[in-house]
């Protein structure tokens, strides 16, 4: 579960306990402290079976009520789990009940299809109707087709010695009439997959939508969750990226200037999308001469908590001669943006001046002038001096 708790107050909390109750019993406890006007967004583990049909889980801040506080009705939040649970048998593919079917259904809001080859041994599948949080009020949730739901998840538990060896294919339909009564076109929607792992919604660009059946075809190996929202974003995001201080946005696709970079140089990117940058698989490529860099040689700067904004920094080891770095970034709403920075790296010693501010300079006007330079090796401040 992800909870946030918010203090809405102008002082600073002591610790204090955060209940959790599923079906009126008491299973856990969390412990936090606020600072004023603070917000954290916190994760808890189910630490307990959930079986078929509805939990009621609620959430109690300042369950002991140490915390004094004028409205503490805010402080109760109640929601309804609902998992429906299927069984996928090695060799005959999906059954229910102990029917063998070609497909498994649900309230007519998802069909789920796993051939006789997809499953090595037995494995659950269960059918989380819990609704998460919304990507923000900027899109248009689209309910699913003759059901009210608005989002369903696929969890999957695999047995002993089981395991998915092939993709499970979903089939989803959205509410047709609800989009249309809403001033939209029906190929205005888009379904979206939730990443759990970083809690966003992602845009699912390999899915078979149908406008005219109002019906979606989407694989998927592991825990998923599934939505249809309506969204305006066409904006890509933005990449800046800076080689041992100086931004080589300036000289994007080159523009006539050389830029000199050190051997060993250290490269600093910062991504950033008002919706999010896509985490995870093909979130973003950077490629140098032709080869893909390795994520493991990729350091990120801070947890990865906003995916509004991704900072990592590379420090390769590079070769005289020229470069070139491709860099291309995906947000959550599938807009792309890719930019080319060249460079050189020489085996001599140079120093250049890039620019003089202010120019003209007048030493009746001005104490100081700064100077923009660039050099072909590395230097410490003693090595040189400017006159």
């Amino acid at each position: 579960l992800e909870y946030i708790v918010s203090n809405t107050g102008l002082i600073d909390t002591d610790s204090f306990k955060v209940a959790f109750f599923a079906n009126d019993e008491l299973i856990a406890f969390d412990s936090l402290s606020l600072k004023a006007r603070q917000e954290k967004l916190r994760n808890f583990s189910y630490p307990f079976s959930i079986t078929d049909g509805p939990v009621n889980i609620k959430i109690y801040a300042d369950y002991y009520n140490k915390i004094p506080e004028l409205d503490v009705s805010d402080n109760i939040v109640e929601k309804t789990i609902t998992l429906n649970r299927f069984y996928l048998k090695e060799g005959i593919g999906t059954s229910y009940n102990g029917i063998t079917n070609d497909t498994i259904s649900f309230a007519g809001v998802i069909d789920v299809y796993a051939g006789s080859n997809a499953i090595q041994g037995t494995t659950t599948i269960l059918l989380d109707t819990t609704e998460k949080v919304a990507p923000d009020d900027q899109y248009i949730v689209v309910p699913f087709a003759g059901s009210g739901l608005n989002q369903v998840s696929l969890v999957f538990e695999n047995g002993e010695n089981a395991a998915l060896k092939d993709s499970v294919t979903v089939v989803l339909s959205w509410d047709k009439n609800f989009v249309s009564a809403h001033g939209y076109s029906q190929k205005e929607v888009s379904l979206y997959t939730y990443n759990a792992k970083f809690g966003q919604w992602v845009k699912n660009n390999f899915a078979i939508l149908d406008t005219i059946s109002g019906e979606v075809s989407a694989k998927t190996m592991n825990y998923s969750g599934f939505a249809f929202f309506i969204g305006s974003d066409d904006q890509t995001p933005h990449i800046d990226v800076t080689v041992d201080g100086y931004s080589l946005n300036k000289n994007t696709d080159g523009n006539g200037t050389t830029i000199y970079v050190s051997r060993k140089p250290k490269f600093s990117f910062i991504f950033q999308d008002n919706h999010g940058i896509k985490i995870g698989d093909s979130q973003f490529t950077i490629i140098l001469d032709g080869t893909p860099v390795d994520e493991n040689e990729l350091i990120f700067e801070g947890a990865v908590e906003n995916s509004k904004t991704i900072g990592l920094t590379y420090y390769p080891e590079l070769s005289v001669g020229d470069h070139q770095l491709s860099v291309k970034v995906e947000d959550v709403n599938g807009n792309v943006e890719e930019r080319l920075y060249s460079f050189k790296v020489d085996a001599s010693f140079r120093f250049e001046i890039i620019g003089v501010f202010p120019n003209p300079f007048d030493m009746n006007i001005y104490q100081n002038a700064y100077v923009q330079f660039n050099v072909t090796q590395p230097v410490s401040p003693q090595d040189f001096h400017a006159w």
